[in-house]
Parts: structure tokens; C-alpha cells; sequence
């Protein structure tokens, strides 16, 4: 082989070497992106089983509830107490967007 053919073999295969490099980058960001999706998945999922048994929970009182003005007075304090709770959880829960994950980058 001619010393101008190593040189075209050569180049190629650095081209080909930088364009793997190039893949094995995207593939690691992909990775890093599906693994905070997840843990975002797992997060909202936690919340939203917290607030289907507090729904539940609200439910069986409510089902169980003795006609008096100091059960409902209990109860409607119960439920103002659970939504101020929600309405703090949600916010703190709640991972930030892909905008925003960029402008930490």
C-alpha cells in the first residue's frame, strides 16, 4: 500500500473514531434524561398515591359520618387541613420543566 492510501485509511478511521465518540455522548445525555424522567415518574406517582388515599380516607369519614354539627365542623377542619397540605406538597413536589432543567446546564 501506497503511503497516500494509509493516510485515507487513517483519516477515515478518525473520522469514524470521532463520529463513535460523537454517538457514545448522545447515548450517555439520553441515559442521564431517561433516568431524571424516571425519578420524576416516580416522584408524581408518589404524590398522586398520597392523594388518592387521602381522598379514600375522606371518603370512609364521610361514609361513616354521624349527622352531627360537630362531626361535619370536625370533618370540614380535616379537609381544610388535607388541601393545605396538598396545595404545599404539590409545588415542592413538582419537578421543574425542561426549560428550566436546560438553564441549569
Amino acid at each position: 500500500m501506497s503511503k497516500e492510501q494509509l493516510d485515507r485509511i487513517e483519516s477515515k478511521i478518525d473520522r469514524a473514531l470521532s463520529l463513535l465518540g460523537t454517538i457514545v455522548t448522545q447515548g450517555e445525555k439520553n441515559m442521564a434524561d431517561i433516568t431524571a424522567l424516571t425519578a420524576d415518574i416516580t416522584q408524581e406517582t408518589s404524590v398522586e398515591q398520597s392523594l388518592i388515599t387521602a381522598f379514600q380516607g375522606l371518603q370512609a369519614q364521610v361514609a361513616n359520618l354521624q349527622p352531627t354539627q360537630a362531626a361535619i365542623d370536625a370533618l370540614a377542619t380535616q379537609i381544610q387541613s388535607n388541601i393545605a397540605a396538598m396545595v404545599a406538597a404539590i409545588p415542592a413536589n413538582t419537578p421543574v420543566t425542561p426549560a428550566q432543567m436546560k438553564a441549569k446546564k
